[in-house]
């Protein structure tokens, strides 16, 4: 469950619960009308995904991050994250960003890159990552160090590693 699957009166709640108790939050920062953008997000995202054929089984997306995000640990207090294969989902009913989704899909975010205001299937965010070739910095240890350079070539990237 999460805030998309509340209400906007219970959702407001959790939110204002939040910023009274963690002020410093990340999830406290953010402005009174975040969840009316956030809805209209998911709306835009739900209405592109079934222009593409897109199967849609719910109507509050699960939000997830493909890897881990280091930046998205410093959201949470003793955030962490599990890893699902991508074989464990049906691929037809999984949408993707090219970046946050929010800041996707804003009207203020106007740079002209290709990737805004758009939702991919899961064939056209592997297509579009191979295109690029992006440069991935790891932070790892020797033990995980040929795992995750591997599995950035395998999704077409380029790894740069270091170890702590």
């Amino acid at each position: 469950m999460n805030l998309s699957d509340l209400s906007i009166e219970e959702a407001e709640v959790v939110l204002h619960t939040i910023k009274k108790a963690k002020p410093q939050s990340f999830c406290a920062r953010r402005d009174d009308r975040y969840l009316e953008k956030r809805r209209k997000c998911e709306q835009t995202l739900r209405t592109e995904f079934a222009r593409k054929g897109g199967i849609i089984e719910r109507t509050a997306p699960h939000y997830l991050v493909v890897e881990h995000s280091p930046w998205l640990s410093t959201w949470y207090e003793d955030g962490s994250f599990i890893k699902i294969p991508i074989e464990e989902f049906d691929a037809r009913t999984i949408s993707f960003t090219y970046g946050d989704s929010m800041p996707t899909f804003s009207p203020k975010v106007d740079d002209g890159r290709e990737y805004r205001k758009k939702c991919y299937t899961y064939e056209e965010i592997l297509k579009m990552t191979r295109e690029r070739e992006p440069l991935v910095q790891c932070i790892t240890n020797f033990v995980t160090v040929n795992d995750c350079a591997n599995i950035i070539l395998a999704a077409g990237g380029t790894p740069a590693m270091s170890h702590v």
